[in-house]
């Protein structure tokens, strides 16, 4: 391959939600812009296009035995794989979990290390939601530790540069050592170029109020199951996955009340995005939620926390936001947005607008860009040659 170019290390089998999905969306966004890059991952479990280049250790059928019993001997294979593959001009774009004798190896080459804070600092996150769980009067399931943490500053301290997807994330860089090395971006999602259209449900059907994410702290769902009680029957929660375990126990009557329903874990989220009325994420921290893009690709209102809104939601404004995160202001704004169909129009109306700069191939452009700045070189091919018809549409 001519030139340099991006390499990509994920240590953990890429799937297709969560991190893995938006470090596919970027590779496939950066290929179809012409740009060389290439992606070292354990194992592949998402569907990427022929063009894409994929290193994989571990071929997809390999999925059912798990890879916590492969780590072991497959991690070092990756990592070699991956160092042997970095030239002296390329970029190593490394996602976290990688261990930290591969950055110190590419250090010593001089090579440029940009890495991806994909959520806040841990002891920022930890800061928020060490006190949240204290107000709740539960014990914190976050699982970050001081190892966590200090193997966190460890790995940012090795990098040139660190990716910032949200204004949450560089919110948590500020007054530290790597505020001056963060680069702000975005994450995206796969816009359709037709706007998807809506279930037609019965106009007595309960207005339906999506919950985005994980039922848990961090996302707010105590937030939401504490004032569900007080709002109208005819408002519906539809919660999908599964329900953080305290949480579950503390609110058991709320959620078997007869207007929450459970979707459980689906692949089928386009059916869940059109059957909805409204989605809403209160998060407490985030990185910048693949959901919020998602549901703004959908043409769905949303209300969200700053953290929740992420990075759309704090540059256009298409998100209902709200101020205080307090449960009467969340009632409020649920109470209001449920019986006023129009407003929610003009909220869905504007998120349809704004996502259209959010595509994959519009993100993944920006960063690249933003590499090329940093290291002074091109890791663009031949355009005309390597865009898809899309892609080109997108960047005329």
């Amino acid at each position: 391959m001519p030139g340099p170019s991006v390499k990509i290390l994920f240590s953990m089998p890429c799937a297709s939600g969560g991190v893995g999905n938006a470090c596919a969306g970027i590779l496939s966004g950066a290929t179809s812009d012409g740009y060389r890059t290439v992606l070292h991952v354990p194992r592949m479990d998402i569907r990427v296009a022929r063009d894409v280049a994929v290193r994989a250790v571990l071929p997809p059928y390999t999925a059912r035995l798990g890879y916590a019993r492969l780590r072991r001997w497959i991690d070092p294979v990756l990592n070699h794989q991956f160092l042997r593959s970095v030239g002296p001009e390329d970029v190593a774009h490394i996602w976290p979990a990688a261990p930290l004798d591969v950055y110190d190896k590419l250090i010593a080459r001089g090579v440029t290390i940009i890495g991806e804070s994909v959520n806040t600092l841990m002891d920022f996150a930890k800061d928020i939601l060490d006190a949240e769980y204290d107000a709740i009067g539960l014990p914190p399931s976050h699982g970050i530790t001081a190892d966590r943490i200090r193997n966190q500053y460890e790995r940012y301290s090795r990098c040139t540069a660190i990716y910032s997807p949200s204004q949450g994330t560089e919110s948590a860089f500020a007054g530290t050592a790597f505020q001056a090395r963060s680069l702000p971006t975005s994450y995206g999602t796969y816009v359709p170029q037709v706007r998807p259209k809506r279930t037609q449900r019965p106009a007595d059907a309960p207005v339906r109020v999506l919950f985005g994410g994980s039922p848990n702290v961090r996302k707010g769902i105590h937030k939401v199951l504490e004032i569900w009680p007080s709002l109208p029957r005819n408002i519906e929660l539809r919660l999908l996955g599964s329900v953080e375990a305290s949480i579950a126990e503390r609110y058991a009557d709320v959620l078997n009340l007869p207007n929450v329903s459970h979707g459980g874990f689906t692949a089928d989220l386009p059916a869940e995005y059109r059957n909805a009325d409204l989605a809403l994420l209160p998060s407490l921290e985030e990185g910048d939620p693949l959901m919020t893009y998602e549901v703004c690709a959908a043409g769905l209102p949303m209300i969200a926390s700053p953290m929740g809104a992420g990075r759309i939601g704090s540059d256009t404004g298409c998100i209902s936001l709200l101020s205080t995160g307090t449960t009467d202001e969340l009632r409020e704004r649920i109470n209001t947005l449920a019986f006023d169909s129009d407003q929610r129009q003009a909220i869905a109306d504007r998120a349809w607008d704004a996502v259209q700069d959010y595509d994959w191939s519009r993100v993944a452009e920006r960063r690249y860009r933003q590499m090329e700045v940093l290291t002074k070189r091109s890791f663009r091919q031949d355009a005309q040659k390597w865009s898809t018809p899309r892609a080109a549409a997108k960047t005329a």
